[in-house]
């Protein structure tokens, strides 16, 4: 007997490896015009692969980087730039509809909420927020503006780099363009950088919302970088797929790995580089980070075949008949994950991962960052006050100060 899927997915536990009104939608036939705010690294790509599609059209671009723009120029050559996205904004706001922000950490909530009062639909990538209490704001305010939203789950002016942050000196390659990701006030650490996309499929597949509790087992952190490893512990609330028993979510970094007798794997297997472990109560399912689940016991299950046989099997029109861990559907080539956000906008529907979705799911990964501070200490959360009722110290690290003149 095989175990189904919504047998598997009533599990015990979860162990995570880090390896105004409604805005009406165009007509079908019109052509979206996107503004970006960043167009380096990450933000190259998410330019490149929205505006792949055949009815989005960037009309101007942001960055704090004059350097940064030479790589996008060439692809759409004759846009404006800008430097500060509060120009952008101000000036060119009734000349386009959406906009993407790829930016460091803490410059993704107040690009995006700007954009969101504008009623201009907003593509943001991971994590959404810097802060929990930023993505409380940002969830808020993405469900009265009505507009499509999705948070990317897939010459150096240094004042607007900064922009939220405090004032410091600039050092050539210590923050920018990539180190900025573990420092405090920029980036949000190995959680911030990966939690969105490993807790992603628990939080869809359970149907999670916010945790109850949170605690961390961390070292090396300080007052200015995020620790260099860490065991993060979560107890979410029951859902109808948890027999509505509390829920714990357990998470490891910086070489940290949970006990591979959890995994039930036979002898010579190992974790993958990250992904995700649901512990159930037959078996358990491990699904590496961009790959195909694997079932175990396979005694019980079936054989776990690699990537590209699974991929042969569900494109055949003849399905083999031998018995293997998961069950074969019909292949459907998969839709890109940019390009879903600009039919959402043009078709008036919502994206998988809009704000509504990204929000608790990023409050939860941030709550992770909070724990992370107070190591060996449970935290108990109450999401309706925003308030650790055990801990009222940790609430100054829910929400940051804000330089003059960049306030949320």
């Amino acid at each position: 007997m095989t175990l189904s899927r919504r047998r598997f997915l009533t599990t015990a536990a979860v162990a995570t490896l880090a390896f105004p009104a409604l805005v009406r939608a165009r007509n079908l036939n019109s052509q979206i015009q996107i503004a970006a705010v960043g167009c380096s690294g990450k933000g190259h790509s998410d330019i490149l692969e929205v505006g792949s599609h055949a009815k989005a059209k960037f009309v101007a671009l942001c960055d704090i980087d004059s350097a940064r723009f030479g790589g996008i120029d060439i692809k759409y050559p004759g846009l404006t730039h800008y430097d500060d996205f509060r120009e952008m904004f101000a000036k060119l706001g009734d000349n386009f509809d959406a906009v993407t922000v790829s930016t460091p950490d803490h410059m993704h909530a107040l690009p995006a909420i700007s954009a969101l009062r504008l009623k201009k639909h907003v593509y943001c990538q991971k994590p959404l927020t810097h802060t929990v209490w930023e993505a409380r704001q940002l969830r808020l305010e993405a469900a009265k503006s009505g507009v499509r939203t999705q948070m990317g789950n897939s010459g150096l002016s240094w004042d607007l780099w900064l922009g939220t942050a405090q004032t410091r000196d600039y050092a050539p390659t210590v923050y920018h363009p990539f180190n900025w990701r573990d420092w405090v006030d920029f980036g949000s650490g190995t959680m911030g950088d990966f939690g969105c996309h490993l807790l992603d499929p628990v939080f869809t597949a359970l149907k999670l919302g916010a945790p109850i509790s949170v605690k961390a087992d961390s070292v090396g952190a300080n007052e200015q970088t995020w620790c260099e490893q860490q065991t993060i512990e979560w107890t979410f609330p029951g859902t109808e797929y948890t027999h509505n028993d509390s829920l714990k979510v357990t998470w490891y970094d910086g070489g940290r790995l949970p006990d591979l007798a959890l995994a039930l794997m036979p002898p010579g297997k190992t974790f993958a580089k990250a992904g995700s472990i649901f512990i159930g109560e037959h078996g358990v399912m491990m699904l590496p980070h961009v790959a195909m689940p694997l079932l175990f016991p396979e005694e019980k299950f079936g054989k776990n075949l690699n990537p590209g046989e699974l991929a042969r099997r569900a494109r055949a029109k003849d399905k083999p008949t031998d018995k293997v861990a998961v069950d074969l559907p019909d292949f459907v080539e998969g839709s890109s994950h940019y390009h879903a956000w600009v039919d959402a906008i043009l078709e008036g529907h919502e994206t998988t991962d809009n704000f509504a979705y990204a929000g608790p799911l990023t409050e939860a990964v941030q709550l992770g960052n909070v724990a992370s501070r107070f190591s060996g200490q449970k935290l108990e959360w109450d999401a309706a006050t925003m308030k650790f009722p055990n801990l009222p110290a940790a609430e100054k690290l829910l929400t940051k100060t804000y330089r003059k003149g960049w306030e949320i």
